[in-house]
């Protein structure tokens, strides 16, 4: 219970840092303006109605408010004004990904180990065709 708790946290704190609540409520908004459009006239018609951008419903216009308001408030990247310091983005995927070795060691006189990272890079390639039995 407690662990999918948190999970449904972190995954909604990655939703809104991403801004993909936005996008959730603008496919609401598509999908009910299709079915209201669509009650009116054919689906063709609805469908021309929905994405020509002239049509805008009352969510869209609040969506549209929402995301320039965040633009306006620095959510969105704006270039740094020259002598600024920047701040880096945290990049969500790596291309690169490092090996860390844990080497255990043992200290004289302690009852502890203690120890140490080492990042370690192989050298040789994997082998071709992979190995079936693991």
């Amino acid at each position: 219970m407690r662990s999918s708790f948190c999970r449904a946290c972190i995954l909604l704190a990655l939703v809104l840092s991403l801004g993909l609540h936005w996008t959730v409520l603008q496919s609401a908004a598509w999908v009910g303006m299709i079915v209201s459009y669509s009650q009116d006239g054919s689906l063709g018609e609805a469908l021309t109605k929905t994405f020509d951008g002239e049509h805008p419903c009352e969510l869209c216009r609040m969506i549209d408010r929402g995301t320039s308001a965040g633009a306006e408030s620095g959510e969105e990247q704006s270039p740094p004004a020259p002598g600024k310091d920047l701040v880096k983005k945290i990049d969500l995927f790596s291309t690169l990904a490092p090996t860390f070795f844990f080497v255990q060691t043992h200290t004289s006189g302690a009852d502890f180990a203690t120890y140490s990272v080492a990042a370690l890079s192989r050298t040789e390639l994997p082998a071709v065709p992979p190995p079936q039995a693991a």
